[in-house]
């Protein structure tokens, strides 16, 4: 059955749904479970029927973590039945989160095939219509894994046990080009040295744009779990042709977390800066996004030079006392959180000159901003924050540098509402 196309799915963590954003969507009518990972498993099974996918392919972390083991069961168990009963195979790699769970809850599935499990590299054929395609996949054998996946012997065996002729698709939880990682360190150069035509992967939440020949990166996570994981999320719709694979990004997460900066210096009052902030959202919302998106979640930046800073502290004090919702694009919507990184409207080169603290802080902003070299010491501060364990690489010059302008400003307009 089938056209060639296959489902791939990022991480999908079971289990998990954003608690942190209550307030907000009640506001809006909603549940977090209404816009949760749960959710936007359903509609990617839902996505497969309608697409008479040949299979659906699940690029690990697809349950939170161990707690959380039984309620994934029901919501994976539930999906894998749906589309086996309708002839569509699921594969799934396990991931950091669930290198012990998954292969537990594979074994109670029925359909559901675990692909490398223990670590050990497998080919499994995709069953259906179409030209043959064949998985090469690996499973985390625990919950970390300092080697290099496709170090280990058994991935040239199962590189031997392609099938001539068959076009191959790698799908792995992995660290990409991050040597130190426990979390399955492999780099992208010997990815695409492998005898694949692309390679999926799971574990950054971040998507890579995949739209190139040969596909190679990072899925994303399904659905957009907070606000660090802002865009649309979803699955990958991936056909496979002649031996050319093109994959597409299908953005139906039930929720989506924007990014929004707003220029606060023209605003007279509290309420001029609402509206500021609702014309904002409005402008940003497209109207034709994904009829599955039911929320977004605005996280708002207010940024400029401001004269009065009783405008900005008003605002924050109302939008604190309860969410602000937004109807933009025919969708309702949420302000999850107001950050403030404006900063005073003084005349720098003017402070500058005084023999005050408040003069040093300035000239130190002005040297910052007119490019001259960051202090030895701020780069060290730098370099012990950007470390893999939360930071996949360390920060630019330029991003350093814009770190140091906007602490630098942030320092100075306390100091001078102390002085005022």
């Amino acid at each position: 059955m089938g056209d060639g196309c296959l489902i791939f799915v990022g991480d999908v963590h079971l289990g998990r749904r954003p608690a942190t954003a209550a307030e907000g969507l009640a506001a809006c009518g909603l549940d977090p479970r209404d816009v949760s990972p749960a959710v936007a498993w359903r509609a990617t099974v839902d996505e497969a029927l309608a697409s008479a996918a040949r299979a659906v392919v699940l690029a690990g972390d697809v349950v939170e973590s161990e707690v959380d083991r039984f309620e994934a069961f029901g919501a994976l168990e539930a999906g894998v039945r749906r589309l086996t009963e309708a002839g569509v195979a699921v594969f799934g790699v396990a991931g950091n989160h669930d290198g012990l769970v998954l292969p537990r809850l594979a074994e109670r599935i029925a359909g559901f095939t675990l692909l490398g499990a223990g670590g050990r590299w497998q080919v499994a054929p995709v069953p259906g219509a179409g030209g043959p395609v064949d998985l090469l996949g690996w499973s985390f054998p625990a919950r970390h894994h300092r080697g290099d996946p496709l170090a280990d012997a058994s991935f040239e065996v199962a590189v031997s046990a392609l099938r001539s002729g068959a076009t191959a698709l790698g799908v792995l939880h992995a660290d990409l080009d991050a040597a130190d990682s426990p979390y399955a360190p492999v780099r992208s150069a010997d990815l695409a040295r492998a005898p694949t035509a692309a390679w999926f992967l799971g574990h950054v939440h971040a998507p890579h744009d995949l739209g190139g020949d040969r596909p190679l990166g990072y899925l994303g996570s399904l659905c957009g779990l907070d606000a660090g994981e802002p865009g649309p999320r979803g699955p990958w719709r991936v056909d496979v042709t002649g031996g050319q694979v093109r994959a597409t990004h299908l953005p139906l997460a039930p929720i989506r977390w924007c990014p929004l900066r707003v220029e606060a210096n023209d605003a007279e009052d509290a309420d001029a800066l609402h509206a500021a902030v609702l014309r904002a959202a409005r402008d940003a919302a497209d109207p034709e996004d994904d009829p599955r998106l039911r929320v977004r979640a605005w996280r708002v930046t207010l940024t400029g030079p401001v004269s009065d800073r009783a405008v900005v502290d008003d605002f924050l004090g109302l939008a604190g006392r309860a969410p602000l919702v937004i109807d933009a694009g025919g969708r309702p919507g949420f302000v999850e959180r107001v950050v403030d990184a404006t900063w005073p409207q003084v005349d720098l080169d003017a402070l500058a000159r005084e023999r005050t603290p408040a003069g040093r802080l300035a000239r130190r902003l002005r040297a910052l901003e007119d490019g001259e070299p960051l202090p030895p010491t701020l780069d060290e501060a730098f370099a012990r924050v950007s470390t893999p364990a939360w930071r996949p690489t360390p920060l630019d010059e330029a991003a350093r540098r814009a770190a140091a302008v906007r602490a630098c400003r942030r320092a100075l307009d306390a100091l001078l509402r102390q002085v005022r």
